[in-house]
């Protein structure tokens, strides 16, 4: 490992025996890739606002959800995804291993914070979901998922389950099934300091 890095995962990659460790070149490498995208996004938002007021973004839930996203894309589609985030560079395995690590790190960083990360997907019963996309959010991102009928029951459960993982903060998501065709594909980031 390099110096100064912490061994959090042995074994990621499609080769079964990869090395990744967060603090190690390619981690920091993606994670000046990340930040520059969390700018981007600060400066895109500040500059559409149209009135004197706060702006709350988690750079950090929109990036994990990319990141989820972007392993069930066709491949053209998947790398117009990782330019985005500015990862073009890396493959989807890499970006997932990062993922990982990196949650996994974070969320163990501070005993004085709480820091909770969940991510879910809900796809509409009869549609059929590839397994290496459904592997791929359960390994690498702790994804629970489920086929739901995408009626009012759906709408609660998604609903409660924002409410459980942001500890009542977002209880409501959704109010209509109409507001969800397909799937949905959720992240939450409950953070709580001191």
């Amino acid at each position: 490992p390099a110096a100064g890095s912490v061994d959090l995962i042995m074994g990621t990659g499609s080769s079964g025996g990869t090395y990744f460790a967060l603090g190690g070149a390619m981690a920091n490498a993606i994670n000046n890739k990340l930040n520059d995208f969390a700018w981007r996004l600060f400066s895109e938002a500040y500059a559409k606002k149209t009135e004197p007021a706060n702006i709350l973004l988690s750079p950090l839930s929109l990036e994990v959800a990319l990141a989820m996203f972007q392993n069930g894309l066709v491949p053209e589609d998947q790398l117009e995804m990782l330019k985005t985030m500015g990862l073009e560079d890396y493959t989807a395995e890499e970006v997932n291993a990062y993922f990982k690590t990196m949650v996994e790190g974070i969320v163990e960083a501070d005993d004085q914070a709480t820091l909770e990360i969940a991510n879910a997907l809900w796809y509409k019963d009869g549609y059929q979901i590839n397994a290496d996309f459904q592997q791929a959010l359960e390994t690498s991102f702790e994804a629970d998922v489920q086929d739901a009928p995408f009626d009012n029951t759906t709408i609660d459960a998604i609903n409660q389950w924002c409410a459980e993982k942001t500890h009542d903060l977002i209880t409501e998501l959704s109010e209509s099934p109409e507001d969800v065709d397909v799937f949905a594909l959720l992240n939450a980031v409950y953070f709580k300091a001191g």
